[in-house]
């Protein structure tokens, strides 16, 4: 069976607000902005995106809150990097 998520795929940047807190409305804006130009889907937490420095609390609020902005529109890919073993 052939999957077809699509061919391009952002890795996306953590935003933050201005106290340093992961900023899941801009992300969630941002994740919207980049299917609308193009991408077919999107990594959130990759290394572009401070994976390693994320809290599980903080990666799960941001993949619900990026995924309730852009539904189906794309696919999305949690990245599961991180600096140690």
């Amino acid at each position: 069976m052939s999957v077809n998520w699509g061919r391009l795929f952002t890795a996306m940047i953590t935003p933050y607000d201005q106290a340093g807190e992961v900023d899941e409305q801009k992300a969630a804006e941002l994740a919207e902005h980049l299917l609308q130009h193009g991408s077919d889907g999107l990594v959130l937490w990759g290394t572009t995106g401070e994976s390693p420095t994320l809290s599980a609390v903080e990666k799960d609020r941001l993949f619900v809150a990026v995924k309730e902005r852009i539904g189906t529109k794309g696919t999305l890919i949690a990245g599961t990097g991180t600096n140690g073993f």
